[in-house]
């Protein structure tokens, strides 16, 4: 399951190495990044995402998962 954590600008700040191959980011190249950065390739995943809010409520990022859709 990849794993993917982005700041309240899209950036990406923590991705695990499951996400390299459905969305194309080899080794840290993803870090940093929007996640609009990488755009181009078309591929279905099933994706929760979760959002990571601060102290006062006001949303900071999101926690994405993604995996194959179950057939």
């Amino acid at each position: 399951m990849a794993v993917i954590a982005t700041d309240g600008n899209g950036r990406i700040p923590y991705r695990n190495h499951a996400a390299e191959e459905p969305y194309g980011w080899t080794g840290e190249e993803a870090l940093g990044l929007n996640v609009r950065d990488k755009a181009g390739r078309t591929f279905v995943v099933q994706v929760t995402e979760s959002p990571v809010l601060d102290e006062y409520g006001k949303l900071i990022g999101m926690i994405g998962l993604s995996r194959p859709p179950i057939r």
